[in-house]
């Protein structure tokens, strides 16, 4: 069950509002009066409780010393090894240092893979 406060920190979460200053600053106009201690108590129990399933990340692509960013966008098709296949790609992403994002998607594509690479022939290898 979601109570007020958790819904405000929600909304501050989809907001970008990372920062628990600022979104201790956020409740309290609202009028919580919550420390950065209860605050962070919260969120690890909506992320226990599943309500909060992933964060996402905005990065300055430009105070990033690799500059080559590449999407690769996949689909599988489907086989008695999809399940093997995705535990792999997964644990691939999970273990790379130029995996920036991975992840599965709806839509069209099946997977998402964001890499930076310090060069085009970086890149390629990886």
């Amino acid at each position: 069950m979601l109570y007020t406060i958790d819904e405000l920190i929600l909304s501050a979460l989809s907001k970008n509002s990372q920062d628990l200053n600022e979104m201790r600053d956020y409740l309290n106009d609202y009028g919580y009066n919550l420390n950065l201690g209860e605050i962070d108590t919260r969120i690890k129990t909506l992320e226990d409780e599943k309500v909060i399933a992933g964060c996402t990340i905005s990065i300055d692509i430009n105070k990033v010393k690799q500059r080559l960013m590449r999407v690769v966008l996949v689909t599988f098709r489907s086989s008695q090894h999809l399940t093997t296949r995705m535990k792999v790609l997964k644990k691939f992403s999970d273990d790379a240092p130029f995996v920036l994002f991975s992840g599965r998607t709806r839509g069209g594509y099946d997977w998402i893979t964001i890499l930076l690479s310090s060069s085009t022939e970086n890149a390629d290898e990886e």
